[in-house]
């Protein structure tokens, strides 16, 4: 089974740079809920998150913020679990726009963690048919089981179900993910 490690991340394997793309969008949404910006959601072409305390709470809630950012928890995921489908952090982050798109859901920091996790969950199902359990996925993301089947089946209601992804969005968000690294690596020379 393919798990990604620290040295395939810095690599020039294709699964590292689609992971790098990803997590540069996470971050970049993480950044945009501490500074109440919406820059670089415009910047990168996907919904603009509401980054405020929600009244009403989720499955996706955690209850107190968590201390790790998001980027280094998908790394933390991503050395538990395989992802052997390329494309799946890509459907991974269309669905994370999906819902936030749907306005259901804010993306903030009590619960971007567990967005993420069951859209990484929900998109490893949809592209591998031999793709880890729910269980697998919760002791990864740090949280129950129950937890984690009550936040996917919420998830899959307010996206209406809809896990498609057709190759012209995906060949979007693909070049947009590129595109976007390659800005964010230029600003930082």
């Amino acid at each position: 089974h393919y798990r990604l490690r620290r040295s395939q991340f810095l690599s020039a394997d294709p699964w590292p740079v689609e992971l790098k793309d990803f997590l540069y969008f996470l971050q970049c949404l993480e950044d945009s809920c501490d500074s109440k910006s919406s820059v670089c959601n415009e910047d990168a072409g996907i919904s603009s998150p509401t980054c405020s305390p929600e009244g009403t709470h989720t499955w996706f809630h955690c209850a107190s913020r968590p201390a790790i950012s998001i980027s280094r928890y998908v790394m933390i995921i991503c050395s538990k679990l395989r992802f052997e489908q390329p494309g799946t952090f890509v459907f991974a982050l269309i669905y994370v726009d999906r819902i936030l798109g749907s306005g259901s859901v804010s993306f903030s920091p009590y619960t971007m963690h567990r967005l993420t996790l069951t859209a990484l969950l929900l998109a490893s199902k949809y592209r591998d048919d031999d793709h880890n359990s729910n269980r697998a996925f919760a002791v990864a993301g740090g949280i129950s089981l129950d937890d984690l089947n009550a936040a996917e089946i919420e998830f899959l209601f307010r996206i209406g179900f809809d896990l498609a992804v057709p190759e012209t969005t995906f060949s979007t968000y693909v070049t947009s993910m590129a595109e976007y690294r390659t800005r964010m690596l230029a600003a930082a020379e």
